[in-house]
């Protein structure tokens, strides 16, 4: 390795000698020994450059540089290939194509105010010249720096028109009123619409953005009598019925857009947004059984996909329309009997047994009872409704024989505690803490070892994990702590003890306070959680003598549907208040202070732990992967863009976000990958949180990809949230714009569109 080097210096030094000697041809020779393909390269080409300019080869300087140009924007040091490259324009100070390289580098750099100088000095020359082909791309890569000019798009369509590329035009046309449209400036946008159906009559976005301006301009009527008249030149196409559906059904008139979504539907039964809009039509108008007939197929179609969240959520729109309708009721418990989510089961089937009581079908009373006791067999009420109605030795009998036998626990206060705790370690597992479900369950099988609830529950959370992160525990106890103060905690007995050996201690003195049952569920998730009965119920307990028991009709757990759906984000047709008379509940403890002084103790004990060992591992990890990565330059070819490539990736899922993207850089190399690695490393940058740096990445990535790929529109759509993060709200809605015209179901494309649509008016 010495005697290359020596060698190599003996070389310079030859060439140096040479050019002071006036023998610049013989330097050039000498220089060129020095080539060898490494970084070195670019300086000793910048040398052989200038040279050759000396000596008149204006030609082979400028190949020298550009290839240096080239190189080092594939390394991503854009403020050295800039340089180079406005040597090139002093050379050439009229070559557009020179121009619109410095125009990209500064781009690159995010300089767009440079960059757009640039572009606009070559657009001069090219129109000189009238090179069409450059020009177009020219103008789209100003579009594509600022998607918000819109005299270069509309520029850009008339040369699209030219070149017979229609679709390109038509694309162009309707992106600037897309534009003229966030704006406010509908006048505007109707005229380049109204050239854009003159160029391609019927053309699906130019008649939905026409019609959405004309909406906007209160010509609604207008509207309609458009795309009516383009159905009857053009016959029923889908898309435009739809839209003629939405214009009626946005007005207010259902009655005229319910036939038209039933036309559609008949031609494309699977057209789910068509059959959740006649679904809710018909809540509208009071008829939930033909509104049901259409939801069953969707709710159908979520269970197969186990996103019952959404099915559940259909069937909520008819429950929360201010009728309880049985038939949602009956398949809703059919969704929580199929998906295993029993505790909503039985909040369902609280519901229907209550209403069957109330309406007297004794049969379908009875028929409930025996698939609610099994979830509920220590709940007083549903032994006092079995003992009603006679069959209560009949229903422990089939429980056990099920395995599901109920085994006596002792006194009312012995299923208090248990009703109580379960309700409990139920709140923790919904706050993600398993661990203090755990717990609490482990205290009931010291007191209760054989109590099949309480068995069963502990079994389903032995191989549970908890999802929660580090940093969210000291909130989430706090609030499962203040939620338990609320509904589950009124004033009782002291924690569960550790059974001692020998004889079973005497349970905890009774409550002096009346206590929920069953208690309440937090609306903790975004999901139905059924409640049980109100907090003002009191226990189930031994009553005075004097006291009569009430009859059971008149007493039976009160649960709504309100209750049912009160965990979820619905967007209701209709929202009648359901009331609910609740009376003022039990005295709660209030125990936030304690709780407060337990977190900061546990914080501070955390943190203190967290910062003895950050350095040390800190320190540890920057050594291993220093290390790596000399090991990885010495042995991998720089030009091995496989191997990068995935050390990248690597890379990135450790987090080491830095090192990921020096890999990338290196295999964007390879042509076939030069987006997506561009891609990765936008990324990156997100994860890094410097979105500026990121939204860079991702245009470079998106010019990378090939015109009309889906990985193009993939890449857009990344940008667009970009975008949004950096409040460049006209920029995201165009990009968003584009990949809804590419695939209007892409993602929540349709949702960011109309929301960005909203804000910006």
């Amino acid at each position: 390795m010495s005697a290359k080097i020596s060698d190599r210096a003996k070389i310079a030094e030859g060439a140096e000698r040479c050019v002071k000697a006036g023998r610049l041809a013989e330097a050039v020779v000498e220089y060129q020994k020095l080539l060898d393909g490494t970084g070195q390269d670019i300086p000793i080409g910048n040398t052989i450059g200038d040279l050759c300019l000396q000596l008149g080869q204006e030609e082979r300087a400028l190949k020298l540089f550009q290839a240096n140009v080239d190189a080092l924007e594939r390394r991503g040091a854009y403020s050295q290939a800039l340089a180079i490259a406005k040597k090139i324009h002093k050379i050439r100070p009229s070559v557009p194509e020179s121009i619109v390289r410095m125009g990209d580098l500064y781009g690159q750099l995010g300089f767009t105010t440079e960059a757009r100088i640039e572009y606009a000095r070559a657009a001069e020359e090219l129109e000189k010249r009238k090179q069409i082909g450059p020009l177009i791309d020219l103008y789209e890569k100003r579009v594509r720096i600022d998607r918000s000019d819109l005299t270069t798009r509309l520029k850009l369509a008339r040369l699209y028109l030219g070149e017979s590329r229609e679709d390109q035009a038509l694309s162009e046309l309707n992106d600037a009123a897309d534009l003229l449209y966030v704006r406010n400036e509908n006048d505007d946008a109707e005229k380049i619409l109204l050239e854009a159906l003159a160029i391609r009559e019927g053309h699906p976005r130019t008649l939905a953005n026409l019609a959405r301006v004309y909406r906007a301009l209160d010509r609604t009527d207008e509207a309609a009598r458009l795309l009516e008249r383009d159905l009857g030149k053009h016959g029923p196409r889908p898309d435009v019925l739809i839209l003629l559906a939405d214009l009626f059904l946005e007005k207010g008139e259902e009655d005229r857009a319910a036939p038209i979504y039933g036309q559609i539907l008949a031609e494309d039964p699977r057209n789910s947004d068509v059959r959740a809009k006649l679904g809710q039509i018909e809540i509208h108008r009071g008829r939930l059984d033909q509104a049901l007939e259409y939801f069953d197929p969707l709710i159908s179609g979520f269970l197969q996909k186990s996103d019952d969240d959404k099915a559940v959520g259909l069937l909520g729109l008819i429950l929360m329309s201010g009728v309880l309708h049985l038939p949602t009721l009956e398949r809703l418990a059919g969704v929580f009997r199929t998906t295993g989510r029993l505790h909503d089961l039985e909040g369902v089937l609280r519901l229907l047994l209550a209403e069957f009581r109330t309406s007297g079908r004794e049969s379908d009373r009875l028929r409930i009872l025996r698939e609610l006791f099994p979830l509920a067999s220590l709940d007083p009420e549903v032994i006092r409704e079995a003992e009603v109605l006679g069959v209560i030795e009949n229903l422990r009998k089939d429980a056990s024989e099920q395995g599901l036998g109920v085994r006596s626990v002792g006194t009312d206060e012995d299923r208090e505690i248990i009703r109580m705790n379960l309700a409990k370690a139920e709140l923790y597992v919904e706050q993600g803490l398993v661990r203090n479900a755990r717990r609490i369950l482990e205290n009931l099988l010291v007191l209760y070892p054989e109590e099949p609830r309480v068995l069963k529950k502990h079994e389903e959370l032995i191989y549970l994990r908890s999802e929660v992160e580090e940093d969210e525990i000291p909130e989430i106890v706090e609030q499962v702590g203040r939620k338990e103060a609320e509904v589950i905690l009124p004033v009782a007995g002291p924690p569960l003890p550790k059974r001692p050996s020998g004889p079973k201690p005497a349970p905890p003195p009774p409550p002096k306070s009346p206590l929920p049952s069953p208690a309440p569920e937090p609306a903790a998730k975004p999901a139905a959680k059924p409640a049980a009965k109100p907090a003002a119920k009191p226990a189930a307990g031994p009553a005075p003598s004097a006291a009569p028991k009430p009859p059971v009709r008149d007493t039976g757990p009160k649960v709504t549907a309100a209750d049912l759906f009160a965990g979820l984000d619905l967007v209701l047709p209709t929202s009648p208040s359901d009331p609910a008379a609740v009376e003022a509940g039990p005295v709660y403890l209030d125990i936030e202070d304690k709780i407060e002084e337990e977190i900061e103790a546990l914080e501070a004990e955390f943190y203190k732990q967290l910062k003895e060992r950050t350095s040390v591992i800190e320190k540890d990890l920057v050594e291993i992967v220093q290390d790596f990565r000399r090991q990885v330059d010495a042995k991998l070819d720089q030009h091995n863009y496989e191997a990068r490539y995935n050390l990248g990736l690597a890379f990135m899922e450790q987090g080491l976000f830095d090192e990921a993207i020096a890999e990338f850089e290196l295999a964007a190399g390879d042509a076939e990958r030069t987006a997506d690695c561009w891609g990765l490393i936008g990324r990156c940058y997100l994860q890094k949180r410097n979105y500026p740096e990121a939204r860079r990445r991702f245009e470079h990535a998106v010019a990378s990809a090939p015109e009309g790929s889906s990985a193009r529109y993939a890449l857009s759509y990344e940008l667009a949230g970009v975008c949004e993060t950096l409040d460049d709200t006209e920029a995201a809605l165009a990009l968003y714009h584009e990949v809804q015209g590419w695939n209007p179901k892409y993602r929540n494309t349709a949702k960011r569109v109309k929301i960005l649509e909203k804000a910006l008016s």
